[in-house]
């Protein structure tokens, strides 16, 4: 086994555990609060918010707005990873990870702001995860919001979607919710979960999403 086939199969094995957890988490069994690492290895892949959320809410991290750029400093030997204490903001967070990647390859980098303290790059990783996840479920609950406000006929379905006419609104809520926010595959293109969300209101459709939802 490869280099790379150890860590993609560690990776599995990590998911798996976090998706694990996660199921603890909703059904009431674990209500400790949750490590920045579990959650992001939980929604760095397939996640809904039926299934993630109640985990991700445990995550007892504050969020803070930290100014200016961050000092992009070498890990320094026998230097302990610093412990996560807050977020700052995914703008941030994001310029971070960017200014890292322009840096040499295998070099150990920290981000550095004043008033704050050091990250690491794996730390900044798994926050942009969780910033990112937390916007998809806003989504989802802006959908299903705007579905309670919805009223339709039998008669305003049109085939091919006249199959539909004993779906009720909590069974189309419940789709919703167990939807999958991470990367679908449709054919040769791949498209997120959270853009078929678009479907709600009036917001702009793209031709893979349409593809999906038929």
């Amino acid at each position: 086994m490869t280099k790379a086939q150890r860590r993609d199969e560690k990776k599995k094995e990590e998911r798996l555990l976090a998706h694990n957890l996660a199921e603890k988490y909703r059904t009431g069994k674990v209500t400790t609060p949750a490590k920045l690492e579990d959650v992001a290895r939980l929604l760095d892949g397939t996640y809904s918010l039926f299934h993630a959320k109640p985990m991700a809410e445990t995550l007892m991290l504050p969020f803070v707005n930290v100014q200016g750029k961050a000092q992009i400093q070498l890990f320094s030997v026998g230097q302990s990873i610093p412990p996560v204490k807050a977020m700052p903001q995914l703008e941030q967070v994001m310029e971070a990870i960017c200014a890292m990647e322009l840096r040499s390859k295998g070099l150990k980098l920290l981000a550095y702001w004043p008033g704050y303290g050091s990250l690491t790059k794996n730390q900044l990783e798994n926050m942009r995860v969780v910033h990112e996840a937390n916007k998809q479920f806003v989504l989802v609950m802006k959908t299903t919001a705007w579905m309670e406000t919805v009223e339709w006929t039998i008669k305003d379905l049109r085939a091919p979607f006249n199959d539909t006419n004993a779906v009720t609104k909590s069974e189309y809520k419940g789709y919703i919710e167990t939807l999958n926010l991470g990367v679908n595959k449709f054919e040769n293109e791949e498209v997120e979960g959270y853009k078929l969300l678009d479907f709600r209101e009036n917001l702009w459709l793209h031709s893979t999403s349409v593809l999906m939802a038929l």
